[in-house]
């Protein structure tokens, strides 16, 4: 299984007025975590958790499970 970040996620970052890094600071991760998951590397559950969190947004939201 693996967690795909959704097209609409640095529309949505931006659109709540956070950069990289202040995603990744609310997140408590690495910047370069949050730009991996904008260009749509797989995620772990735990960080996609973070995300949706940080965001205030559903996971269907956020994310796709693919098999």
């Amino acid at each position: 299984m693996k967690l795909i970040v959704n097209k609409e996620f640095q529309t949505i970052r931006v659109k709540k007025g956070l950069s990289l890094s202040e995603l990744a600071n609310q997140m408590e991760v690495n910047v370069s975590v949050v730009s991996k998951m904008e260009k749509g590397q797989p995620v772990r559950p735990a960080t996609a958790r973070k995300a949706c969190t940080a965001l205030h947004e559903a996971f269907e939201t956020l994310f796709t499970i693919e098999n």
